[in-house]
């Protein structure tokens, strides 16, 4: 006849198991990781072959790419501009700075000559 055992909890029994059995968790795990190891290592030897199987790429046959007259233009002008020398932009001297044009005297005086031109002022003449 079989005796009746009283309701135990499902933590109760693993313990129970686990005092039976010691050992078994690090043996399982320790199956468990050689199995995953073993898959990893066939995918990894797969992706090697796939990858030395590959043939090697065609070129595209893309069409040509289109030369637009405006860029062309505008390359032109950008290259024009870089080859003319720059303009002096000595526009109010100070004692201390030594400006494009060399002499600060002159280009005084060639800035107020423009000055004077555009604002239809008479220039005093010198002594």
């Amino acid at each position: 006849m079989l005796i009746q055992t009283p309701p135990t909890s499902s933590t109760e029994r693993v313990r129970q198991f686990r005092q039976r059995n010691p050992g078994y968790d690090r043996r399982y795990m320790a199956r468990q990781r050689a199995k995953l190891n073993e898959a990893f290592a066939r995918l990894q030897a797969e992706a090697l072959a796939a990858a030395q199987a590959v043939a090697p790429a065609e070129p595209l046959m893309l069409p040509a790419p289109v030369a637009e007259a405006m860029m062309a233009q505008l390359n032109g002008l950008a290259a024009l501009r870089e080859s003319q020398p720059r303009p002096s932009l000595c526009q109010s001297p100070s004692s201390e700075m030594q400006h494009a044009c060399g002499e600060q005297s002159e280009c005084r005086t060639q800035n107020e000559e423009k000055t004077m031109r555009t604002l239809d002022v008479e220039l005093p003449t010198s002594k």
